[in-house]
């Protein structure tokens, strides 16, 4: 017993010992990080002990504290938009202040790489490209965030189907790659996938736009993008090359455009932000107003023009001035709050947005929420909660592409200046003499709305399992939703010129469309450096799992009495509906080798299968591989006015699932003795 107890004795000496050595080794550093240039103070700096988890964030005056464990000699200290520096902590330093240089070429930003993993973009081996809030918000004012993104993606196609207010874009970065499927890359916001679906409002049944095209972008569509705030983004990646979207599966053939939202930012206290802006929107490159003469007039618009010339005595009324000058007001009112403790931060924003239009009765008018949380339970476990909530109204009038000289465009390039086709002192509008519509009426007469309420949630859990100073390994569950209800309402009175002669004067089309998309990521994270090697791995594996319910009702009411609106106040009906229902689950693992900044190698594959698929069991592979040979990095490399030399090479295959309904049989109607039934559509064997 004597022996035992002296040995347990000797034993927790040594520990004592030894951990007292070990608090000795280790160092308290402080000091103040500033801009270079200005001067000014940096708050929110990563501060990291170089090759650990170690670390703190600078705090509203741009100070900072942290320990340097045993054998530390290194601290990193990393911010947005400016160079990451590695500074040597001799022994026994205790301060130690840090200037950062903003980092023009954007080469020490960290940008995706994984479904939960990011790089510096000087080791980038793929085609990203990142837009930051600045340029979003600060350097152009734009009604919606996918008009904020125009002209500010390399390579991108951005069009409008419509330039009336809130109208829809397509955003397109590589091109068509397929004839039948979306043409549109994959947005991500805070990690859930959001829909942007073009919805059409109906009015194709009055323009007959499509009767010779695509009725997906003849009939006035607004695609979803446009309910986000520009100004509640932080930062915007687009990948663009097949290597980095293939970790993404079939969705991301078009590209993967990846939003993450403001939060705050931990020992920043409190900071408000309050933000007025007002403006005004004008026709911006007027055609003019083209001249007549008798001979003219008789020569364009045959006898009945040569009359109303005369008629008009040398009057002359500008119509593109009547319809287009209208000048819109532009009122934008923007309040944030942001900030918290090292365990809680929060960002809170509202926007209300009222814009009018250069035609009148035209606008666009938004109200939108957002609350961000991050919330430290441990040094461990982390939650982060994003949540928005959007209403908006647009009112675009009937404009776009015609086929039936209906809409105020195609109307107008049919009316000369010596015709009057103002309301009398009754409130009575002639008759277009040259064209099936009269476009003050219609811009007076014609209502054409659509109210969108949207509901977007997010959350994100991450759990330290294991947390070393060389490694890591981290699990994160995440879910999210994207929830929309589209009401859209276009009404059509009976007096309209164009109903003249038809059986069933006037019309109200009601449109209502929900959907709903879920998704789910289980990720493991491990990270790993090898000391004295100057290797680093970073691999990571989990599954997904994504669903979309799209319900789509459109009501057209043909016959309408005077004066109403409601489908049921007409003499005909004609309704359709389109359902979209699809689940996609999908497995990946992906792994990075870092080699001293020199080579990094990245190589992942992922297994998806969808609910549209001919066999809904079957497992499609996406493989990827990249390589990024940073040259300027090698110690034989000398050329001080070169900062940055680099190979790169990527490989990846993506894919496209079927259309809805491709696995099943499309019936036709059919008529046989009276009676009405269905029947396989015709086919030709050859």
């Amino acid at each position: 017993m004597k022996n035992v107890y002296s040995g347990s004795v000797g034993t927790m000496l040594a520990l004592l010992i030894l951990l007292a050595g070990t608090v000795s080794a280790q160092t308290t550093v402080s000091g103040t990080v500033t801009d270079a240039a200005s001067g000014e103070t940096l708050p929110g700096v990563n501060v990291l002990v170089r090759g650990t988890t170690i670390g703190t964030t600078t705090n509203l005056e741009g100070r900072y504290e942290t320990t340097l464990p045993a054998g530390a000699e290194e601290l990193e200290f990393r911010f947005v938009g400016y160079r990451t520096r590695e500074i040597d902590v001799p022994p026994g330093t205790t301060t130690l202040d840090v200037q950062l240089r903003e980092d023009i070429l954007g080469l020490d930003e960290v940008v995706v790489t994984g479904l939960a993993s990011s790089i510096a973009r000087s080791n980038l081996a793929n085609s990203v490209e990142t837009i930051t809030a600045r340029e979003l918000a600060d350097i152009s004012t734009n009604q919606t965030l996918d008009g904020a993104l125009n002209g500010k993606i390399t390579g991108a196609v951005v069009t409008s189907y419509t330039g009336a207010p809130g109208g829809g874009l397509s955003i397109k970065l590589r091109g068509i790659t397929t004839i039948n499927g979306r043409a549109q890359p994959l947005f991500i916001l805070d990690g859930i996938i959001i829909s942007n679906d073009a919805i059409q409002n109906g009015v194709n049944e009055v323009t007959a736009a499509a009767a010779a095209g695509n009725p997906a972008q003849q009939d006035q569509p607004v695609n979803r993008l446009a309910d986000l705030t520009a100004d509640d983004i932080e930062t915007i990646e687009i990948l663009k090359g097949p290597s980095a979207a293939a970790i993404y599966g079939a969705r991301a053939s078009n590209g993967v455009v990846i939003i993450t939202t403001k939060r705050g930012r931990p020992g920043t206290g409190v900071q408000f932000s309050v933000a007025q802006s007002l403006g005004f929107a004008t026709i911006s490159n007027r055609l003019g107003v083209r001249q007549f003469t008798a001979a003219t007039a008789e020569e364009q618009f045959g006898v009945r023009g040569l009359e109303l010339f005369n008629q008009a005595g040398g009057r002359v009324i500008d119509y593109e001035d009547e319809l287009y000058g209208h000048v819109g007001r532009l009122s934008t009112t923007r309040i944030s709050a942001a900030g918290g403790n090292e365990s809680t931060t929060f960002y809170v924003s509202g926007v209300i947005k009222d814009d009018e239009g250069i035609i009148e009765r035209t606008g666009y008018e938004k109200q939108s929420g957002r609350v961000n949380i991050t919330h430290r339970f441990s040094d461990r476990a982390s939650v982060d909660v994003s949540t928005n909530y959007v209403r908006s109204i647009a009112r675009r009038g009937l404009t776009g592409n015609d086929n039936t000289g209906t809409t105020i465009g195609v109307s107008l390039a049919a009316t000369p200046g010596f015709i009057d086709l103002r309301p009398d002192a009754n409130g009575v509008y002639p008759d277009h003499p040259f064209n099936p519509s009269n476009p003050l009426q219609v811009r007076d007469l014609a209502d054409i709305d659509e109210t969108t309420n949207r509901f977007l949630g997010s959350a994100r859990f991450t759990f330290n399992v294991l947390q070393r100073d060389n490694q890591t390994l981290q699990v994160i569950g995440e879910g999210g939703l994207d929830y929309f209800g589209l009401d859209q309402s276009s009404v059509f009175p009976r007096g309209l010129q164009f109903y003249q002669g038809q059986d069933l004067p006037g019309q109200t089309i009601q449109g209502r469309t929900t959907n709903l998309n879920t998704n789910l990521r289980g990720l493991l994270v491990h990270s790993l450096n090898l000391p004295n090697s100057n290797l680093f791995f970073s691999t990571q594996g989990g599954f997904t799992y994504f669903s979309q319910d799209l319900d789509r009702t459109t009501a057209v009411a043909s016959g309408l009495l005077s004066g109403q609106t409601n489908v049921d106040q007409a003499a005909s009906l004609q309704t359709d509906q389109f359902q979209l229902f699809q689940d996609d689950r999908a497995l990946f693992a992906q792994e990075e080798v870092n080699w001293a900044s020199r080579i990094i190698g990245t190589v992942g594959v992922r297994a998806e299968r969808s609910s549209l698929n001919g066999d809904v069991d079957k497992y499609y592979t996406y493989p990827k591989a990249s390589v990024a040979i940073n040259v300027s990095n090698f110690d034989f490399w000398n050329v001080s006015a070169v900062d940055l030399l680099k190979f790169r090479f990527a490989f990846g295959q993506t894919g496209n699932t079927a259309s809805f309904g491709s696995r099943y049989t499309t019936f036709g109607s059919t008529t046989i003795d009276g009676n009405l039934g269905i029947t396989i559509n015709d086919s030709r064997g050859l």
